[in-house]
């Protein structure tokens, strides 16, 4: 028999294909050709912890396998988990699980890029696969750090320009809050090697789970925290606009000085409201080799000693030192 070959679907011919059958034979008439629908997913919640989670999606995949479960943390409280699965799971859900909306979720996909943290010594990679020890940083060790290249003295300030109609008001501010910074870089390359003694390092495979298991062991350990801001720096020689047109910003500010009044309060709060994550993920352009990726932990109260285990060490500069020995699995050495 003569093999022939078809270079798709559309061109297949199933008349022509007849002279390839025994006699008597037809092709199957219930076969048909669909195209692939996007699996439909809902999000329920009631896990008290990220194993919970793991081990009831574990259970459902082997009634009905996929690959749409997804983990994330609910937000309401630490210790609150939710679970994206498929919507034919739905009559699987136990008295425990709820169902956080009824509708069916389309299904947004968060880009969570490879991150890499390098050091200028090897006994601090060392030190991490040992037993998971990470210095978390400050904007004050930042703005003091000895490594030339990579100090920068202003860092967490900015000018910042607010325009209001006719009027362009500029201010220099940087914000003193209580927050710690953990810098990693998007750059697999060691980027540093060109501009400073940065030599060893690794990469941070699952970030979403790194950050989220980070989070968790500084809130065990005593850390009290409200909000959690991660992302890629800008590099823009620290300039951030604002548009006020139409809110009555410049009026206020020009009214009070009339009358001899300088009050800083209504632009302070205008910006902070309005910058205040600008003004931490931004730097100069001269450090854009960095590549940098942040993950900022904006604080409720200062870090002390009585607030925090004993296993926590608090450096001068308001930096900590940490060990959690379940980050490793998310990293390998470079």
């Amino acid at each position: 028999m003569t093999k022939q070959s078809f270079l798709s679907f559309e061109d297949f011919n199933y008349d022509k294909a007849k002279v390839l059958l025994p006699e008597g034979y037809e092709p199957l008439p219930y076969i048909e050709i669909k195209s692939l629908q996007p699996e439909k997913l809902i999000k329920v919640t009631g896990y008290l912890s990220h194993s919970d989670a793991v081990n009831r999606i574990q259970e459902l995949n082997k009634i009905y396998p996929s690959n749409k479960y997804q983990i994330f943390p609910n937000g309401v409280t630490i210790n609150d988990y939710a679970v994206v699965m498929p919507e034919c799971c739905k009559k699987y859900l136990k008295e425990n699980e709820v169902l956080i909306n009824d509708k069916p979720l389309i299904n947004i996909s968060t880009y969570e890029p490879f991150l890499y943290r390098f050091f200028n010594k090897e006994e601090y990679v060392d030190r991490f696969f040992n037993n998971g020890e990470l210095l978390i940083s400050t904007f004050k060790r930042c703005q003091s750090i000895e490594i030339k290249n990579r100090q920068d003295k202003y860092e967490n300030q900015n000018k910042i320009i607010i325009k209001d109609g006719e009027y362009t008001i500029e201010i220099v501010v940087g914000f003193n809050f209580e927050t710690l910074l953990f810098c990693t870089s998007l750059a697999q390359e060691n980027v540093y090697n060109n501009k400073c003694s940065i030599e060893f390092g690794f990469k941070i495979n699952r970030p979403a789970e790194f950050l989220d298991v980070l989070t968790r062991a500084l809130v065990t350990k005593g850390i009290k925290i409200y909000e959690i801001l991660k992302g890629p720096c800008v590099y823009n020689n620290k300039q951030i606009e604002l548009n006020a047109t139409g809110s009555g910003f410049a009026d206020k500010i020009i009214s009070d000085n009339k009358k001899g009044i300088v009050d800083f309060g209504p632009t302070m709060e205008y910006i902070s409201g309005q910058a205040q994550n600008h003004i931490l993920m931004n730097k100069p352009t001269n450090y854009s080799f960095e590549n940098e990726y942040r993950y900022i932990w904006k604080l409720i109260s200062p870090i002390t000693k009585d607030s925090v285990t004993d296993d926590i060490k608090i450096n001068p500069d308001g930096s900590i030192i940490i060990q959690v020995p379940e980050l490793i699995q998310f990293c390998e050495r470079l």
